[in-house]
């Protein structure tokens, strides 16, 4: 399964970036070069704060990610 989205974290629905942001923090723990784990890094900051953004904006908090 790719991790890379086909668009930016913008234009995700509230389920797509719970799931992008699953499989990113997964991906983490797998062992990868060091360039690959800041871009796996770089795209995890990205959902969450897209995520951050949205619970701002709305005041609401997506359960999917509530007990992070």
């Amino acid at each position: 399964m790719s991790v890379q989205p086909p668009y930016p974290p913008g234009m995700m629905t509230t389920g797509e970036l719970s799931r992008a942001r699953g499989e990113l923090e997964h991906k983490l723990k797998e062992p990868f070069s060091a360039e690959r784990k800041q871009q796996l890094q770089t795209e995890l900051n990205a959902v969450t704060a897209e995520q951050t953004a949205r619970q701002k904006t709305t005041g609401l908090v997506p359960s999917a990610w509530a007990d992070s």
